[in-house]
């Protein structure tokens, strides 16, 4: 009965004459069919004038982030912006009861400036939004015309082509998108419909709705299709699934990968699993990456289906790639106190990760390996005779620093190597969370690279070498998990932040390689003292460098303090990082010196200040950095920690010496100091004792010399009390005995001034 009525209406309303209004620029809007006195719309209505509906366009850009500009369709109100011709433009259109100052609209444009530069261009038209449905559908038209006058100003003045043009309309908006596009005769680039509004626009002509001719591609989002029912509530109760539509958009463009569409024939196929894999042309991603698709229009009506979360984050909670395998946001991934956040890993091309191979023959060039191209491999200076050290930088960083370089060419002086900087900048240069949950593509790629290695060439994974920093250990610890029989990790103080105290699989450890050695430099906590390096023992043996957590030479201030994680590299690396940074300049160092990094299994850094842990043990000390693995003991099935202490610049090695005196002559109060000669060179003076001197007392002390004396010659004793004394009492030493820490044996003597050694 309420069908025929509305019918008879229509019937009625129909006959009646239609009416038109013009508007300059504009042009004309009537209130008859389809427009009106149909079933769909049974009631006449005119669009109000461009006055009442007062469209505004609200320009943010990478330069203006948070504040927009209003901007019209005059060249000079354009000119005057920073509006870029060379940049892509992204219109948000706002629906009913909606403006253009929601903070959604200016989300979506924020996160847009996250991944690309672009001019965002809310339209805001709350004046024709903000009244009764029927006259808002109809002041659709009105916006729809302003838009499309506001883009051929855009062409006509500045040469601006309309396929540059992104419309994106939520809801009534998706219709003013869809009247826009119509304007301009389809040469729209791509109109985004977020749930297009059903009452006055289903099955009514294409003139009328948002339709796939008004852009060269259309794509629609629906989240709220189930029939219309009254609007009983507030809207975030009542339009929770049609608000969704944008959140999900919003949520996608940091998500690039996170939102893939199964071509299904229904949803209860989808739910069934009878969709599952891609097909050979792959899947759409859902939002703001749907154009990438590569049939994206090959017929009109591709119906997809996915699953989203039930809140932010929104995107699915597994990708796949080819050769890599699936990644979760699952635990022990995400959504745990260390990974609250449930973030999936960039895509393999997001990242780029690529190999360059420095070898002996070119040192200063490198030779960029794809493992999906083997011909890149064959054709360049790999030679699998050699051992291969791949290099692997950390958050900011890049694969071409100075550093990873230098690293190579100090191999190159010792041994022929293949060296491969793994250069992952443009998944380590973004937020620190999401860098850290890229970790996982670049460990698989990198474990990719060592199986073509294996399946090509016969290439054994035990003679390879991961040397990673900061999250660069995680990024070896994630390869080592994916490669059996991996030869050597040598962690460069690995990253804390999401990795310590998370499971196995997670992080780097002693799983990971037939051998693994850390060394960390900045273990002190994070918060508050920013230390970036973790304190959890990760190998088989771990090395704790001056204590691990304050390095000489490195010092913070206040303002090291407060700067945010995703912020610690800006500006102040070197100063803030300092610690952080020492760790793989103490591994640069040491492969020019075999013997300049011993370090001595101790309990605490404590004890090794108070000489407790003094000399090397019976089976010797091993040496931190690059000659870590000729260590005899060092896959126990314990983990070993070890400490040393280093110098506060270069030169960093340190050779520790234990001086012992038992003093001979006259009581003094005073202090005592020595020199050792030997055939390599002389060390400065060392404090031995201050204080009050006793005949027959022994004193010892313990330091840390900047060279190795080689074989020792000769003691220089000196001693003094800065008291003048007419009676110049004397003061020898009736016994000295020197050790060096990696040496059993123990060199003595006796004098007053100089003694030479037995």
């Amino acid at each position: 009965m309420q069908m025929l009525q509305l019918w008879t209406l229509a019937v009625l309303l129909g006959a009646v004459a239609g009416r038109e209004v013009c508007y300059d620029r504009l042009g004309c809007f009537s209130d008859d069919s389809p427009y009106g006195g149909t079933l769909e719309r049974p009631l006449k209505v005119l669009p109000w004038s461009p006055k009442l509906v007062n469209t505004r366009f609200l320009l943010y850009t990478n330069e203006n982030p948070n504040n927009y500009q209003v901007i019209t369709a005059d060249a000079s109100s354009i000119r005057g912006s920073n509006f870029k011709t060379n940049r892509k433009t992204h219109f948000v259109i706002h629906g009913f009861t909606d403006k253009g100052e929601d903070n959604w609209l200016s989300s979506i444009c924020k996160n847009m400036f996250q991944v690309e530069n672009a001019n965002c261009i809310c339209v805001d038209w709350k004046g024709g939004s903000r009244t009764g449905y029927t006259q808002a559908t109809q002041n659709v038209q009105i916006v729809g015309a302003e838009i499309a006058y506001l883009v051929k100003a855009l062409q006509s003045g500045f040469g601006y082509s309309p396929s540059n043009v992104h419309l994106i309309g939520h809801s009534l908006g998706s219709h003013v998108a869809g009247e826009a596009g119509k304007r301009l005769n389809g040469a729209i680039g791509r109109i985004t419909g977020l749930d297009p509004a059903e009452p006055y626009f289903q099955n009514t002509p294409e003139v009328v709705r948002l339709d796939p001719s008004d852009a060269q591609f259309v794509d629609a989002i629906h989240t709220d299709s189930a029939p219309m029912i009254p609007n009983m509530g507030t809207r975030d109760f009542v339009a929770c699934n049609h608000l969704r539509s944008y959140k999900y958009y919003t949520d996608s463009i940091v998500n690039p990968t996170g939102f893939a569409g199964f071509s299904c024939a229904s949803y209860s196929d989808f739910t069934s699993d009878k969709c599952f894999p891609c097909p050979s042309g792959g899947c759409p991603q859902m939002g703001h990456y749907a154009d990438r698709y590569s049939r994206k229009t090959s017929g009109v009506g591709q119906k997809f289906f996915l699953n989203t979360g039930d809140a932010s984050n929104f995107a699915r909670n597994e990708v796949c790639y080819n050769n890599l395998g699936c990644f979760s946001d699952t635990e022990p991934w995400a959504g745990t106190a260390t990974r609250p956040l449930k973030l999936l890993p960039w895509s393999p091309e997001k990242i780029n990760t690529r190999f360059l191979l420095y070898t002996n023959e070119n040192p200063n060039a490198f030779q960029l390996l794809q493992p999906s191209d083997p011909s890149t491999i064959e054709a360049s200076n790999f030679q699998v005779a050699r051992k291969t050290r791949f290099i692997i930088h950390g958050f900011i960083d890049k694969g071409e620093e100075s550093w990873v370089l230098d690293m190579c060419k100090n191999m190159f002086k010792v041994e022929e190597v293949n060296c491969i900087c793994v250069d992952w900048k443009r998944g380590s240069q973004t937020t620190y969370t999401q860098a850290a949950n890229n970790v996982r593509v670049v460990g698989a790629q990198l474990a990719h690279m060592l199986d073509v290695l294996m399946t090509n060439y016969s290439y054994s994974p035990s003679k390879v070498h991961l040397i990673g920093h900061s999250l660069g250990a995680h990024v070896a610890g994630e390869a080592g998990s994916r490669t059996p029989g991996l030869g050597r990790i040598t962690g460069l103080d690995p990253v804390e932040a999401n990795f310590e105290g998370t499971p196995e699989e997670v992080r780097l450890d002693p799983s990971d390689a037939d051998f693994v050695d850390v060394i960390h430099t900045d273990a002190a906590p994070l918060i508050p003292f920013l230390g970036f390096g973790t304190n959890q023992m990760m190998g088989h043996i771990d090395f704790f460098p001056n204590g691990g957590q304050n390095m000489p030479g490195c010092k913070k201030n206040a303002l090291s303090q407060i700067v945010d994680l995703d912020g610690i590299w800006s500006g102040t690396r070197d100063f803030v990082a300092c610690n952080h940074l020492r760790s793989y300049k103490y591994y640069l160092e040491s492969i020019l010196n075999p013997d300049g990094f011993a370090a001595y299994p101790c309990t605490s850094y404590k004890d090794f200040e108070s000489d407790k842990c003094f000399p090397c043990p019976v089976q010797g000390c091993p040496q931190m950095g690059h000659y870590a693995d000729q260590f005899a003991g060092r896959t126990s099935e314990q983990p070993q920690k070890f400490f040393l202490n280093t110098g506060d610049a270069k030169n960093f090695a340190r050779w520790r010496y234990r001086v012992s005196l038992t003093l001979s002559g006259r009581t003094v109060t005073g202090q005592v100091k020595v020199a050792l000669f030997g055939s390599k060179g002389n060390t400065q003076q060392y404090d031995i004792f201050r204080g009050i001197m006793k005949p027959g007392a022994t004193h010892a002390s313990e330091f840390d010399a900047k060279l190795d004396v080689g074989t020792i010659e000769k003691v220089k004793f000196l001693w003094n009390n800065h008291v003048v004394n007419p009676s110049f009492p004397k003061v020898g030493a009736a016994k000295i005995t020197v050790q060096k820490g990696e040496e059993q044996t123990k060199k003595e003597g006796s004098g007053n001034g100089e003694d030479r050694m037995a």
